[in-house]
């Protein structure tokens, strides 16, 4: 049975597609598969998810970057974490029981300022830096820094 609900997350239409046993998240930008996981199950952990992240990056970037930026970087990193501890349940047995909410660490995470950086330099071209800085809670300079030393890593493969 395949069906399809649409909820409002900010200012972001998030639709929710039942596809047997998974459901399909499509939002701008974003789309994940999440097996085993029912409408009802990815609509709460969506919303509180996007809710802690969004809080965090609204204070965190303190009116240096627009709502609807904000909102949008704040949904990709929330899809990134459900989609990536989805998988870890069904891929590792150990983990079967993971809990997919977003994590205080994940705010420090690699991943998570390559989400920030890769939309700031996206939509900000001019002052992708400023943007980035304030949103990860850095200065200018150790932004350009880690984004260096993350571009030679990536160099190396």
């Amino acid at each position: 049975m395949n069906n399809q609900q649409e909820i409002l997350l900010g200012e972001l239409k998030v639709t929710l597609q039942t596809k047997g046993t998974a459901v399909r998240l499509l939002c701008e930008d974003n789309n994940a598969l999440l097996e085993h996981q029912s409408v009802e199950e990815v609509t709460d952990i969506l919303t509180r998810n996007f809710e802690k992240v969004t809080q965090y990056y609204r204070n965190a970037a303190q009116q240096k970057v627009a709502e609807v930026d904000l909102q949008r970087m704040s949904i990709s990193i929330v899809v990134h974490y459900l989609y990536m501890y989805n998988k870890w349940r069904k891929m590792y047995t150990g983990m079967a029981d993971l809990e997919l909410g977003f994590k205080e660490e994940d705010f420090e995470h690699p991943g998570t300022y390559d989400i920030i950086l890769y939309y700031c330099k996206q939509h900000f071209p001019k002052d992708w830096v400023s943007k980035a800085a304030a949103m990860v809670g850095k200065t200018d300079d150790e932004v350009r820094g880690y984004d260096e030393r993350r571009q030679q890593f990536f160099d190396m493969r």
